[in-house]
């Protein structure tokens, strides 16, 4: 725990192959560090690994590492080009990437992941490629994408989603088709809001709910036909759509 917490001085890391695990807070605020780290050994990440390590420039992860926590990787501004999400991954934890503005490309969520935390992804705005989320995913936190202004292309939304939280997409770059499956019940607050998602908005038969701004400032055109099982309509839900 806090192994090597704040000691920002050191300004390279370079960790052996035989590591495995690296523990909670390990390398907290160790901003110093301008070198791209190489994990391709590790199977084990705690939370806060990495947080706050500004200056790392990339990294490359082992395929055999199940799960990044929270924020593990939070405020690594550092970090640019393509990020390679590992192919065994389940599960991305709460601020993982958070504020991580420089990394670029795709964002390409691996198959089998099956959640992704609150504000994982918020504010990462130098994705300039598509976002795929695969089927395999049941949960998304809100704000997960929150600002990732960048993004293009269409957006799918996997089956097994049932909530849409809160501020999940909002400000979201994608403007292609968006994609919403049946089986969805509730769309959070802001969850959609200042998207540029062109063309109709068709809303599953499934969803009850669609929250305060839920699409406000949205550029959905042409019809709107609201589900037949909706009960409950929030404040200015759609305020604002200008398409």
């Amino acid at each position: 725990y806090e192994a090597f917490a704040s000691c920002s001085g050191f300004d390279q890391l370079n960790l052996p192959t035989s590591l495995t695990t690296i523990g909670n807070c390990a390398f907290l605020s160790c901003t110093g560090f301008t070198n791209s780290l190489t994990l391709t050994g590790v199977t084990s990440i705690g939370p806060s690994a990495f947080e706050d390590c500004s200056g790392i420039t990339g990294i490359s992860l082992s395929d055999q590492l199940t799960s990044i926590p929270d924020n593990a990787f939070r405020q690594c501004s550092g970090l640019s080009g393509n990020l390679q999400l590992p192919t065994g991954l389940q599960t991305i934890g709460e601020n993982a990437f958070f504020f991580c503005s420089k990394l670029t490309g795709d964002l390409t969520i691996p198959e089998g992941v099956t959640s992704i935390g609150f504000q994982a992804f918020i504010e990462c705005t130098g994705f300039d490629g598509k976002l795929t989320i695969p089927n395999t995913v049941t949960t998304i936190g809100g704000s997960a994408f929150s600002g990732c202004s960048s993004l293009t292309g269409d957006l799918t939304i996997p089956n097994k989603v049932t909530i849409i939280e809160d501020q999940t997409f909002s400000s979201l770059g994608c403007a292609g088709t968006l994609t919403l499956p049946e089986g969805i019940t509730s769309i959070g607050q802001r969850a959609f809001q200042l998207t540029k998602f062109p063309g109709t908005l068709t809303l599953p038969s499934t969803v009850t709910t669609i929250k305060t701004t839920a699409f406000a400032a949205s550029l959905f055109t042409g019809e709107l036909k609201l589900p037949e099982n909706l009960e409950n309509l929030g404040q200015s839900a759609f305020r604002g759509c200008k398409g």
